[in-house]
């Protein structure tokens, strides 16, 4: 059984904060405690010790926090075994609790899961979805889920994932990186949230809340912070066949021959890297080479189709080159 649940709502106190704190607790997996940070400060106005019959609990700090301090307040004031963030401007949908505590249930592996949310213009209106199953690369280069997508293990903050103060936006991204380091993410295939990008004023959303200026700004900034990690993600096996998949998508064989000749070196059983290093060689026209290691890849893997296929080519481009060197 999942242990509890704590929704953290950052709040300036906006008009929409009751439609947050209705979203929270009317989840069909009730959360155990809702904590408001009353990150505008004093002014903030009185809430109740229950909403809707879930606990409630206000940090009140002595001045006004911003967006990664008020969050950090949050991780401090909440005592649940598992975390869910939330804006005051955004909403979760009733089931979107219950879909994320049923994927991090389903692995022992797995300490964070997140899915898609509808991303919401001033009017009410869609401007699409946000969230996507990705590699933990991909992190280093933008956002892949909005903030509250996610629910999260208390562990991972233990460990030291914490908001960066520094930041005036994308806390959130930079606290996904530190994650990523000490757990797999699972992504659920639904739209669970609601995003309202357009309404806020922090510049890292849509419309006229989208400053381009900061955004590259801070992106430049993570990018030198977490420029080891990037090296040493790269490096590893799953990290070397995501960019020669990609190098494969773009047409960059050569390139990709490259990282999986290492990644070969590494994990000569890897099936993913055997059949990808086929599929590169293959197009630089190292048959025999391809062939060797589809080979291997099938003997592993006997009846995948994917592989079969593949190998298939290999031996008909062989035989098309035999015939021509016969003629």
């Amino acid at each position: 059984m999942l242990g509890p649940i704590g929704i953290l709502v950052r709040s300036i106190d906006r008009p929409t904060l009751d439609r947050a704190l209705a979203s929270a607790a009317r989840q069909t997996r009730r959360p155990a405690q809702i904590v408001v940070v009353a990150a505008c400060g004093a002014g903030h106005r009185l809430l109740p010790d229950r909403y809707d019959g879930v606990p409630l609990r206000v940090v009140r700090p002595a001045q006004p926090l911003d967006r990664a301090a008020a969050a950090n307040a949050a991780l401090d004031a909440a005592h649940c075994e598992w975390l869910n963030f939330l804006d005051d401007d955004d909403e979760l949908l009733p089931d979107h609790l219950a879909h994320l505590a049923a994927a991090v249930h389903r692995r022992a592996d797995v300490r964070l899961a997140h899915a898609r949310a509808i991303v919401v213009r001033e009017d009410g209106c869609s401007a699409g979805e946000f969230g996507r199953a990705h590699h933990r690369l991909e992190l280093l280069e933008h956002s892949q889920f909005p903030l509250m997508a996610a629910l999260f293990h208390r562990s991972l903050v233990e460990a030291g994932a914490r908001f960066d103060e520094s930041l005036p936006i994308h806390e959130d991204l930079d606290f996904w990186i530190q994650c990523a380091h000490f757990t797999r993410f699972a992504f659920v295939d639904r739209i669970t949230s609601r995003w309202h990008a357009f309404i806020g004023s922090s510049g890292g959303g849509g419309g006229a809340n989208l400053d381009l200026a900061r955004v590259e700004g801070v992106q430049r900034k993570l990018s030198q912070k977490w420029a080891g990690t990037r090296d040493a993600w790269s490096a590893e096996i799953d990290g070397l066949v995501f960019l020669a998949h990609k190098a494969l998508q773009a047409e960059r064989s050569k390139d990709a021959l490259a990282l999986l000749e290492r990644a070969c070196a590494s994990a000569p059983d890897d099936i993913n890297v055997l059949n990808l290093g086929g599929v590169a060689n293959y197009r630089e026209g190292n048959l025999e080479r391809a062939r060797e290691l589809l080979v291997r890849a099938l003997q592993r893997a006997p009846g995948h189709p994917g592989i079969a296929e593949n190998l298939r080519l290999v031996r008909t481009e062989i035989g098309v080159r035999a015939v021509i060197i016969r003629g």
